[in-house]
């Protein structure tokens, strides 16, 4: 399971937008810390727990400018089009 979910996250950083989709992977974090609590009965310390709010804060902040840019682009306020860059393959 963990690797069909690591294979989509990589399809989907190669094909979207890559504002919208590293939110995402910020989940991650979050299931980390839930799942070792629960199996390991492992406690996150106060600097593990700021970090990954700073973490997943940001990844936040990332996906709401990119949805304030997308609704003025809706209205016309701007007319360049989207574009993506891709990645690179040596």
């Amino acid at each position: 399971m963990g690797i069909g979910a690591y294979y989509s996250l990589t399809v989907a950083m190669r094909t979207g937008l890559v504002s919208v989709v590293t939110p995402f992977r910020y989940s991650r974090l979050l299931f980390g810390l839930l799942l070792g609590f629960l199996i390991f009965d492992e406690t996150a310390d106060a600097m593990t727990l700021a970090g990954s709010a700073i973490i997943v804060l940001s990844g936040l902040y990332i996906l709401a400018g990119h949805s304030r840019v997308k609704a003025q682009a809706s209205r016309g306020q701007r007319n360049q089009p989207e574009t993506r860059k891709r990645p690179v393959h040596f």
